[in-house]
C-alpha cells in the first residue's frame, strides 16, 4: 500500500508540475551542488540511509490527522489507534537520532536549499531537545 502512495505522489508531481520560478532554481541548485561534490552526495545517500523507511508516511499521517476524542476506552478502534500512534512515536525518535548525522554532512553544502534543511531540521532546538532527551533515556537503566 506505502509503494502505491509513493507512485500516486510520483504521478501526481509528474502531472502537475512545479510552478514556481524560485523553487525550481532553488532545487536546481541544491541537484547542481550533489552532481559536482561526490564526497557530499555519497555522505547524504549513507546518512539518509539510516532514517526509518517508513518516516515519510508517519510525517504525512501526523500532518493531516485530526485528533479524535474517545468515549470509550475499550473501544478496538481506539486501542488499534493508541497502538499505530506508539508505533509512529518510536519511528520518529528513530529519525530523531539521525538529524546530528544528517546535521554533520549538511554542514559542507553551500546551496540554499541544504543550508535551510540544515538550520530547520538539523539546528532546530526542539528537535535537539528531543535527540538530548532520547539519549538520557537511552542510558537509565529500567
Amino acid at each position: 500500500m506505502c509503494k502505491l502512495k509513493r507512485s500516486m505522489r510520483l504521478r501526481a508531481n509528474l502531472l502537475q508540475p512545479l510552478k514556481d520560478v524560485v523553487t525550481i532554481y532553488t532545487r536546481h541548485d541544491c541537484l547542481e551542488e550533489l552532481t559536482s561534490n561526490e564526497k557530499l552526495f555519497f555522505r547524504l545517500s549513507r546518512v539518509l540511509l539510516k532514517f526509518p523507511k517508513d518516516i515519510d508516511w508517519v510525517l504525512c499521517h501526523f500532518c493531516f490527522w485530526q485528533k479524535k476524542t474517545v468515549d470509550n476506552a475499550t473501544d478496538s478502534s481506539s486501542t488499534r489507534g493508541r497502538s499505530w500512534a506508539l508505533v509512529a512515536s518510536i519511528i520518529l525518535l528513530k529519525a530523531v537520532e539521525v538529524l546530528p548525522a544528517l546535521g554533520e554532512v549538511l554542514k559542507a553544502g553551500r546551496s540554499l536549499l541544504i543550508t535551510d534543511i540544515k538550520e530547520s531540521m538539523c539546528q532546530h532546538p526542539k528537535f535537539k531537545a528531543l535527540h538530548e532527551r532520547s539519549i538520557y533515556l537511552h542510558t537509565c537503566p529500567f
